[in-house]
């Protein structure tokens, strides 16, 4: 009666072992999916801009793809300088946007948002224009104290 308790008893605990190292194997799977889906979209998006570099938005910030729990993925954007990040998110396995097992990727792209459409044109001759003014401007510095320093060796000799 013992024995048959004991292999009754075994072959349950294998099988939970079981059951539990398949949920294990299924949600890191689960995790592996939406990571594999926020790059997607990300990449995707990040492929879409306007001519002056900022990224087109994406309706009401929600994408038409829900993650492997069953959330719609989620897109933000920031502008910072001259700058743009966009972020794709999953609200992970919680189901809530915005806590530590979110799973986002981001992409960020130069933009000359602000500066016009002639400045993006002409960005190249404008770089080149102000790195010469640059260095006409350093030139022109040491210039000037090449000229004071004579000065003052002029002024020494006197003495």
């Amino acid at each position: 009666m013992m024995r048959t308790f004991l292999v009754v008893l075994s072959v349950v605990l294998v099988c939970i072992a079981t059951s539990a190292i398949m949920l294990h194997y299924a949600a890191n799977q689960r995790v592996g999916d939406a990571y594999a889906q926020v790059s997607r979209w990300a990449e995707q998006l990040h492929g879409q801009t306007t001519d002056a570099g900022v990224y087109i938005r994406h309706p009401a910030n929600q994408l038409p793809e829900s993650d492997p729990w069953g959330t719609p993925l989620n897109v933000t954007y920031a502008q910072g300088g001259f700058a743009e990040t966009l972020t794709v998110r999953s609200a992970g396995p919680d189901g809530v946007f915005f806590t530590q097992d979110d799973i986002l990727a981001q992409r960020s792209v130069v933009n000359l948002k602000g500066i016009g459409k002639g400045a993006k044109d002409n960005i190249e001759e404008f770089a080149q224009d102000g790195a010469r003014g640059l260095t006409r401007g350093v030139a022109d510095g040491i210039s000037a104290c090449r000229e004071k320093i004579g000065a003052a060796e002029k002024a020494i000799t006197v003495f």
